[in-house]
């Protein structure tokens, strides 16, 4: 799969859902640790309470999309604890496997329709 660039997903993609009215919701996780305690916490977390320093590799972004009168999805990136965690990209990756997952939800509904099949009705 190829990795999706940083500079079109916060200059482009987003501005645009959002003037369709998509509602996004963005969270990034990062672990605190010491080398034998790692501990994971929702980011920015200005304070660090434990007295752990935050850690450079790992971390996880999930992007959410609600699109008006439709369903929310979801879409997760994880940073390995080899990496070096990059907001901005995992932005990127997780918007994408967002998108992915509204684009293969339409598709099963549509081949349902074809097919003759009951589509679950998501709206109450």
């Amino acid at each position: 799969m190829k990795t999706p660039s940083k500079a079109p997903v916060t200059k482009t993609i987003l501005p645009a859902l959002k003037a369709a009215g998509v509602r996004i919701f963005i969270s990034h996780s990062r672990a605190f640790g010491d080398g034998e305690t790692t501990i994971i916490r929702q980011y920015p977390r200005r304070v660090n309470k434990t007295g752990l320093p935050i850690l450079p590799y790992g971390g996880e972004t999930v992007v959410n999309l609600s699109f008006p009168g439709d369903a929310m999805y979801t879409g997760v990136a994880t940073c390995s604890h080899q990496d070096r965690f990059d907001r901005k990209l995992g932005i990127s990756i997780a918007l994408h496997r967002a998108l992915a997952a509204r684009k293969e939800y339409q598709r099963s509904v549509k081949s349902s329709v074809i097919m003759g099949c009951d589509t679950p009705d998501f709206s109450s």
